[in-house]
């Protein structure tokens, strides 16, 4: 009822000369990409509500220097070193690890940052689920941490939300890097990934 008309565009959405710059076997490999979405097989969208849109700290980022102090809670606060880029997961939601850059290492200790948004509808304890290896991931709601059992792969895990409206959801992965992969999705009907930053 609130749309005035409907047309359809005489031109593709992607932006004219996109294709110019790729190899002939880059643009074979984006048509055979661009034919298998929505069929069966892994790059099918699926109706999961994964977090999509991230944003992650650059390698060698600035930070306040308190990590030895704060650990990974130290990327919580607001601080006006942290340039924030934009970062987004697979079709099937997962981001795999050893794309997200180190945005900070110290001797031994690597950090990878991302977060990401969720629209909250009603306020109270709602489900989410984490996959990744929860040795190595620390998750924040509005800067407080959520407690993630050891020794798993997946996890479901229920937030407190104290107030309804868009919260935030950060991932700090430890350690070295790997080949993993982590996603994190809605499983509440209150709670919406905010896939647009």
């Amino acid at each position: 009822a609130d749309i005035a008309s409907k047309t359809i565009s005489p031109v593709s959405l992607m932006p004219v000369g996109l294709t110019a710059q790729l190899r002939e076997d880059e643009f074979v490999d984006l048509v055979r990409f661009m034919s298998e979405l929505g069929k069966e097989g892994k790059y099918k969208t699926t109706t999961n509500r994964f977090a999509r849109s991230w944003e992650v700290l650059p390698a060698g980022s600035r930070n306040p220097g308190t990590v030895h102090h704060y650990g990974a809670k130290m990327f919580t606060q607001e601080f006006s070193g942290y340039k924030w880029k934009p970062f987004y997961a697979m079709v099937g939601g997962a981001i795999p690890v050893e794309e997200v850059p180190v945005a900070l290492k110290r001797i031994a200790d690597e950090y990878q940052v991302l977060r990401t948004y969720v629209e909250v509808t009603k306020a109270g304890k709602h489900k989410i689920r984490l996959k990744g290896d929860s040795n190595h991931i620390e998750l924040f709601l509005d800067g407080e941490p959520i407690e993630i059992p050891s020794d798993r792969k997946d996890s479901e895990l229920e937030i407190d939300c104290k107030k309804t409206g868009k919260r935030q959801l950060m991932l700090v992965l430890l350690g070295a890097r790997s080949s993993g992969q982590v996603s994190l999705e809605a499983l509440s009907e209150e709670l919406t990934m905010v896939n647009s930053l």
